[in-house]
């Protein structure tokens, strides 16, 4: 079995949390921190939610609505 640097479940969170950004991005019309005139909303803090995945079970952070 080959070895990683980095635990599969870890490279799971960090995938999927980017997913989570990308998506919220694009709904919302920019990026966290981003000032632009097509700014749909605003980011409302986060919360944290567990997910099973094949890998294990892990923490991710969705944003507030």
């Amino acid at each position: 079995m080959p070895r990683f640097p980095v635990a599969p479940p870890e490279l799971a969170r960090y995938g999927l949390q980017q997913l989570i950004e990308l998506e919220a991005s694009a709904v919302i019309g920019a990026d966290r921190h981003e000032r632009s005139e097509e700014r749909l909303g605003y980011r409302n803090g986060y919360r944290l939610r567990s997910l099973s995945t094949q890998v294990g079970d892990t923490d991710l952070l969705f944003g507030d609505d």
